[in-house]
């Protein structure tokens, strides 16, 4: 730290004892004229940002402390960017490992800055009218989930600094709330499914079908086996997801590497996932289930349903499957880019407008987080087998859809 000298206070150097010449020193000190006479007290306190910016607001408060013999200064105030993180680390447990990366991000990236910029370094400092300038100033460069998502980031940790007795309210939960606005995605029509299909062509093929015609999420899709793959009964067992290259199912999560060097198995329960059902049971199209069982008897790998054309492994996200799949068939074919997840959403459009049952629907896309209401209901009874067969036959219903 250089030695420097400002208004209230200053940092003088100090000589080396052994070489007796002046070198920086780091210690801050204060001083001012008080009653006519000169003062310049050293506070003790090490030159660091965080003391240098807390005594360019309290410099003359600690020299008057110092100078009526009443050395008990204003405590150091709490720094935002070391206690925030230190929240979100503490309370790391209560989500997934994605999870917490996106909350780290949310802080790192869209909390910290703002603030930083405004030279508001700390808790104390952060009142209502500043959040609500910060979220207006969010609100015009973000989506509306994406600043709720940041928010919310924001309150725990000023929560966590109530608990703490750091600070007295939230102020967070003083400022205007945020209207998630849910823009509906449009999905793909019959005309467009067709030709990205007739334009595709092996491995990729086969997942947008699957992808089609299931409702999977992308990360399911890259995430299955052949071992979830019921070809005598025509359904797939679900049971893991694949994003970010973590691999979760039911009770847990871990990398891919640990995943199959543990026998395709995930050894540790860790799995803090509430919101996504990666478990269920799902009819396949008797046309995709053909299409899978010639990619079954011509595959290149025994374990998982779709690996790259080149390397001959898993996906380990949908980054890649997009960089070297997607976005090359989307400029063959000049077809909008909607996204690949689009294909979900595309499939309960398409299955909803040809009458499937919505209780029957919300389960095999994973809406519910129970496949009680498969297994009881549709794959105990005859009649119900025989409606999930007509209403599942996503193909056919494409059919008529497009010659509508």
């Amino acid at each position: 730290m250089r030695s420097k000298s400002c208004k209230g206070w200053d940092i003088p150097k100090v000589r080396n004892k052994t070489t007796g010449e002046l070198e920086d020193g780091n210690i801050i000190y204060v001083l001012g004229t008080v009653d006519g006479k000169f003062y310049r007290k050293s506070t003790g306190k090490e030159a660091t940002k965080l003391n240098i910016s807390w005594i360019q607001k309290n410099a003359r408060d600690v020299l008057l402390k110092l100078i009526d013999k009443k050395n008990i200064e204003k405590p150091l105030k709490t720094s935002l960017e070391e206690y925030g993180l230190k929240v979100i680390e503490a309370t790391a447990r209560t989500r997934a490992t994605n999870t917490q990366k996106d909350k780290e991000g949310y802080f790192k990236n869209h909390i910290l800055p703002y603030f930083e910029e405004k030279n508001i370094l700390f808790i104390e400092d952060i009142k209502t009218t500043e959040i609500e300038l910060w979220q207006n100033k969010m609100l015009k460069e973000k989506s509306t989930s994406t600043v709720k998502k940041c928010k919310d980031t924001l309150s725990m940790i000023m929560n966590k600094a109530v608990a703490d007795d750091i600070i007295n309210k939230n102020y967070v939960t003083l400022s205007d709330p945020i209207t998630v606005v849910t823009t509906k995605r449009v999905p793909y029509t019959a005309g467009e499914i067709t030709t990205l299909l007739k334009e595709s062509e092996g491995m990729f093929k086969v997942f947008l079908m699957v992808v089609f015609s299931t409702g999977l999420r992308t990360g399911e899709a890259l995430g299955l086996r052949w071992s979830d793959i019921d070809f005598e009964n025509g359904f797939i067992d679900l049971k893991r997801s694949i994003t970010k290259s973590r691999v979760t199912e039911k009770d847990g999560n871990c990398s891919i590497e640990e995943f199959i060097k543990n026998g395709y198995e995930i050894k540790v329960f860790n799995n803090t996932n509430k919101t996504k059902n990666h478990t269920r049971i799902i009819p396949l199209d008797d046309i995709t289930k053909d299409v899978l069982l010639e990619h079954f008897e011509n595959r290149t790998h025994d374990e998982w349903v779709f690996v790259g054309t080149k390397t001959n492994s898993v996906f380990a996200d949908s980054a890649t499957l997009n960089r070297y799949y997607w976005k090359p068939l989307l400029n063959k074919t000049k077809i909008e880019d909607k996204d690949l997840y689009t294909a979900r959403h595309t499939y309960i459009s398409i299955m909803k407008n040809n009458g499937a049952d919505d209780a029957w629907l919300k389960a095999t896309i994973g809406h519910v987080q129970s496949s009680k209401v498969l297994d009881d209901v549709y794959f105990t009874h005859e009649s119900s087998m025989s409606d999930i067969k007509r209403a599942n036959n996503f193909f056919m219903n494409l059919s008529k859809r497009k010659a509508n």
